[in-house]
């Protein structure tokens, strides 16, 4: 089974725990990483590779909330340390959902990314279609 991290600014990887476990309860080989304020990239660098050296035999995805920040960039650091790493950046739950539930499989990232896609919508009240529809439905 494949490792996962999640980080991100501020609260984000935390407040994605709270999310994950009222949804899906505990998960095994998964840890939440917050880049809070005044931390340093080192530390903050030095914390995830000491996660992925810990739950990484087989594997992690490290998924961020930036493209760019520096969760993003530091994880991508780490990655080019490790073959079986690999860096996510966007995550959405429907992301995170799918990286539980294929984890024990071969990575397939194009599913994953897919998901994050399919996770994503807008609501949009629809107006009436006609003006001169019958008010009783019929």
């Amino acid at each position: 089974m494949k490792g996962i991290i999640v980080t991100g600014h501020g609260n984000f990887a935390s407040g994605i725990e709270s999310t994950m476990r009222l949804i899906m309860g505990e998960q095994e080989k998964i840890v939440f990483i917050d880049f809070k304020e005044g931390m340093t990239n080192i530390e903050f660098s030095e914390n995830i590779e000491k996660v992925v050296k810990e739950i990484g035999e087989e594997g992690v995805l490290i998924f961020t909330d930036i493209l760019g920040g520096t969760p993003f960039n530091e994880a991508a650091m780490i990655s080019t340390k490790y073959s079986n790493v690999h860096v996510f950046a966007g995550l959405n739950m429907a992301m995170l959902f799918e990286a539980l539930d294929c984890r024990e499989d071969k990575i397939d990232i194009d599913r994953i990314l897919e998901e994050s896609k399919n996770g994503m919508g807008i609501f949009k009240i629809v107006e009436e279609l006609s003006e001169e529809s019958d008010s009783d439905g019929i």
